[in-house]
């Protein structure tokens, strides 16, 4: 559900004549939605199995637009100001580093432009049950069982963009539990 929203949403912010870089592309499901609308989409994940899957995919939607590259999203070697959009979508609470992975793709981002980005906000807990899954999710990142994530509040996500000099114009509430928070956001 989220995934589709998410999708409208960034289908509405970009053109015919935009060049996006997706940044945790998993299996591709955003990649292949938005890739015959778009000029060209560079997607990139950290895992080899997810790039094959998203491949596969986009072969057999015919899409030619597309480029997949294996990386962490730290160092991307691309040059600088080469995107019109940023996807940063349900990554940033996996990340290590989300600040390093913030600065280098923000880097190649074009001077004008935009940053669509959603996440899990685990810090937002509200309920009893959301409380015990936030507990249980801690402990299992911390001993190793799941990546370590990042806890993130609405305001501890929006402060990581705005510390890196981007003001939001756009935000929505993609899925209730985990509270899923999707922004967009320009360098001021």
């Amino acid at each position: 559900m989220s995934y589709n929203k998410t999708i409208k949403h960034v289908l509405a912010s970009t053109s015919k004549d935009s060049t996006l870089l997706e940044v945790g592309c998993g299996t591709g499901t955003i990649t292949t939605a938005v890739a015959p609308y778009i000029k060209h989409i560079t997607s990139v994940d950290i895992s080899d199995k997810m790039l094959k899957v998203a491949q596969k995919k986009a072969d057999a939607l015919q899409l030619s637009n597309i480029t997949f590259l294996q990386s962490t999203g730290n160092e991307i070697n691309t040059k600088a100001h080469s995107y019109d959009t940023l996807l940063l979508i349900n990554i940033l609470h996996f990340v290590e580093d989300p600040e390093q992975m913030l600065a280098e793709t923000s880097r190649l981002l074009k001077p004008d432009g935009l940053i669509i980005a959603a996440g899990d906000c685990f810090g937002e807990i509200h309920t009893f049950h959301q409380q015990l899954k936030s507990s249980m999710l801690k402990a299992l990142s911390y001993v190793g069982v799941i990546p370590k994530m990042h806890f993130y509040t609405i305001l501890s996500f929006r402060q990581l963009f705005e510390q890196h000099g981007f003001t939001i114009y756009e935000e929505d509430y993609l899925h209730r539990a985990p509270l899923n928070y999707y922004m967009e956001l320009r360098k001021n």
